[in-house]
């Protein structure tokens, strides 16, 4: 138990770093998203990427990432992406 309670306890200390890592993901993937030379099959697929981010990490910014390409995928007619009308 005691060794299990050193390892929650650095984890915890390190928090900060893995909160920092991944919203350096999600920068990377909003940046890519918003290059214009991209087509935007792929900026639907980044932003995805950035909701699954998101998902476990902030409520709100998942929702506003998920109505993007929602209203991106009806744009270009991909209904694979669709199914966020459910989520």
């Amino acid at each position: 138990m005691d060794s299990l309670e050193l390892v929650l306890e650095y984890e915890m200390t390190q928090s900060a770093s893995y909160d920092s890592k991944k919203d350096l993901k999600i920068e990377a993937y909003k940046t890519i998203a918003s290059n214009p030379d991209i087509d935007n099959r792929q900026r639907t697929q980044y932003l995805f990427n950035v909701i699954e981010e998101f998902e476990k990490y902030s409520f709100d910014s998942t929702l506003f990432y998920a109505e993007k390409v929602l209203n991106l995928a009806k744009a270009i007619n991909d209904q694979g992406f669709w199914w966020l009308l459910y989520w």
